[in-house]
């Protein structure tokens, strides 16, 4: 799996288009056969709204890419795994087109 293009920071954050833009080519690179990462979303759902029962996060895997609706999600995280060389996340908020790319060492 080749390396996501991006600057030779440990972290770094993007938004707007610059955002969505790195966020699609993380989840092509996610997708990929030899991909050893996952994709995972996160939805807050209130599933009673009583003080004695917050509302909770919901942990989506995905398995395929067009199983993923952004406005269905609050955050997604993008995960290479631990292929050799090659060892990131993403964290992309799609309501606010903001992104955050962290380069692991």
């Amino acid at each position: 799996m080749t390396n996501v293009p991006v600057a030779h920071e440990s972290a770094r954050s993007l938004y707007g288009d610059e955002a969505l833009e790195l966020y699609r080519r993380c989840l092509s690179r996610a997708f990929e056969e030899d991909a050893v990462g996952g994709v995972f979303g996160y939805q807050w759902v209130a599933t009673n709204l009583s003080p004695d029962h917050p509302v909770t996060p919901l942990l989506t895997r995905f398995l395929h890419p067009e199983d993923i609706d952004l406005k269905q999600y609050n955050l997604v995280i993008i995960d290479s795994g631990n292929a050799v060389g090659d060892s990131w996340k993403l964290i992309y908020h799609p309501f606010a087109a903001a992104a955050t790319f962290i380069k692991e060492a």
